[in-house]
């Protein structure tokens, strides 16, 4: 199969009812080409012609980040294909996930990541929970650690007080599955902040009244369900958030 190169950007066109493009992954090509990084000449965009134009079937992004850097477009072409045909191969992609990136850095020497896969070994966190933490001290950090984390740009920056967050919980909730899900551990850290509540107590009260404590989705609710727990048969109650 031939690989075309043109400047020519006004014989493309995309197609109606493809994927949106997204400018931040647009931006994010166009500074990888910038910095050295340019591989559009090895994985050239796929079109077919129609009306006169050239219908881009894959690789919007690529195509797009070219044009904005004036650089030329690398291109194949293949037989018409019908959007239905085109949702199939993009389902179909195989795109890397998250155990690639850490293998891939791994690989490379970046230690970082060996001490992230032994941290999720230890704790059975996931990836995100596990970078926002030892990147950001914060289970609640946003995408920002994972886009850091697949450019290869994650830094473990944490990890005492991770490790002692994790062991932390799991010695006062460690009967529950949910002793290690973001939101308890953003509710520990809360909770911890006010320097009201008696942990050694409040395990105690756990061990009186297990089934008081449920999982929940914000670490609100399991700061009012443990504040629950810590007032068990108390005659006055006592705010720990």
């Amino acid at each position: 199969m031939e690989i075309k190169e043109t400047l020519d950007y006004k014989r493309f066109d995309t197609i109606s009812g493809n994927r949106q493009i997204s400018q931040v992954k647009v931006d994010r090509l166009t500074k990888d080409i910038s910095e050295g990084l340019d591989l559009t000449p090895y994985a050239p965009i796929i079109v077919f012609e129609k009306d006169d134009a050239l219908k881009i079937v894959d690789g919007q992004h690529r195509f797009e980040a070219c044009k904005e850097l004036g650089i030329p477009i690398y291109y194949v072409t293949c037989n018409e294909l019908n959007l239905k045909k085109i949702a199939r191969i993009n389902s179909r992609s195989d795109k890397w996930k998250n155990k690639d990136f850490l293998d891939c850095y791994s690989k490379i020497g970046v230690s970082d990541y060996d001490v992230l896969r032994s941290f999720m070994r230890k704790f059975k966190t996931p990836y995100a929970l596990s970078v926002s933490l030892l990147s950001n001290g914060n289970p609640h950090a946003g995408s920002e650690p994972m886009q850091k984390y697949r450019d290869g740009e994650f830094k473990v920056r944490y990890l005492d007080e991770s490790t002692e967050l994790l062991e932390f919980a799991e010695r006062i909730f460690g009967r529950y599955k949910f002793w290690n899900d973001r939101a308890i551990l953003r509710a520990i850290q809360e909770i911890r902040k006010k320097g009201v509540c008696d942990f050694d107590l409040l395990k105690e009260k756990i061990s009186a009244a297990p089934n008081i404590m449920e999982k929940h989705t914000t670490w609100k609710d399991y700061a009012l369900t443990i504040e629950k727990v810590y007032n068990y048969r108390n005659s006055k109650r006592t705010a720990i958030i």
